[in-house]
């Protein structure tokens, strides 16, 4: 027969604190994918804006001056600060004034180089929109901003 000192095992207090340890390194965890899937949202967003803005950079950079300079250095068609809505895929779905499920605002210039007349600087600036509301159609706030410049002659065109 074995005497109760040759016993070796868990005792109750020992179980509760092992239990406590690993409670404790499971809620850090959560937080780290809590925080973790934040900046994948955030990263996702920042790319997508990145590529709209490049996107429509690269067509005002290539177009045949398609918008004439005026001499404040606002162009048409329009007002090139006018803001140009976008679905999540990028679509337009609406200028001036919002409409459709808008993602993403995004706003160009194409303006003479204070430097040098014979210069235009193109600009544009692409930003997360949260709607206020899920049914909103107009936005709330604007987070996340991607902004590009390029400068282009304008003696070329």
């Amino acid at each position: 027969m074995r005497r109760a000192r040759e016993v070796w095992g868990s005792t109750l207090v020992e179980a509760v604190v092992a239990i406590a340890i690993l409670t404790t390194g499971v809620v850090s965890l959560c937080g780290l994918v809590s925080v973790a899937i934040r900046t994948l949202t955030i990263t996702r967003e920042m790319t997508m804006a990145a590529v709209l803005a490049s996107q429509k950079l690269e067509t005002l950079a290539a177009a045949r001056w398609a918008w004439a300079r005026s001499s404040n250095g606002v162009e048409g068609p329009g007002d090139a600060r006018a803001a140009e809505y976008l679905d999540a895929a990028g679509g337009v779905v609406g200028s001036g004034t919002a409409a459709g499920p808008i993602v993403y605002v995004r706003r160009c210039s194409v303006s003479p180089l204070s430097a040098d007349a014979a210069l235009d600087l193109i600009q544009v600036a692409v930003s997360t929109c949260r709607r206020v509301s899920v049914s909103a159609p107009a936005c709330g706030e604007e987070t996340v901003t991607v902004r590009l410049a390029t400068i282009r002659s304008s003696a070329a065109w």
